[in-house]
């Protein structure tokens, strides 16, 4: 993989070099302090808006 993706797997607390589940863009396996669920959440309604 890519160095991001290799970073990605060393720092996500699941298995998502394994689980396919996880290469699919409508969930977030991977997250950080400074951008909570809420934010998520926030992000995702307002994407949808335009469709």
């Amino acid at each position: 993989g890519t160095p991001l993706f290799e970073k990605a797997t060393s720092l996500s607390q699941f298995d998502i070099r394994n689980e396919p589940l996880f290469h699919n863009n409508s969930i977030l396996p991977c997250q950080w302090e400074r951008f909570t669920l809420a934010d998520y959440r926030r992000l995702k309604e307002e994407t949808s808006k335009g469709i």
